[in-house]
This record gives C-alpha cells, sequence and structure tokens, in this order.
C-alpha cells in the first residue's frame, strides 16, 4: 500500500527539533502524549525523545 497525504492526520516536514513537533502534533490532534508512537531508526534520536 502507498501511503499517501490523506492517510495521516498530522505531518510535520521541517527542520524543527522532534520535541518540539510531537508537541504541536499533541496540540493539533487534541489528544494525550500517552496516545502518541515514535518510531526512528536512529538511536540518537529516540533517546532524545525519552
Amino acid at each position: 500500500m502507498i501511503l499517501r497525504e490523506e492517510h495521516f492526520a498530522s505531518m510535520k516536514i521541517n527542520w524543527n527539533d522532534k520535541v518540539s513537533n510531537m508537541r504541536e502534533i499533541i496540540s493539533e490532534l487534541n489528544i494525550g502524549a500517552d496516545s502518541m508512537v515514535f518510531f526512528d531508526d536512529d538511536p540518537v534520536n529516540r533517546e532524545y525523545m525519552n
């Protein structure tokens, strides 16, 4: 299946840090942080999000 823009509730494609982007998404979608899942292939970014 090819994922397209309409398949996502929110997209952040920018140079902002991941934490700021996640906070913006949480605010936009009006959900709790416990409802978010973060995936990244870079261990440094995964640790940064903790």
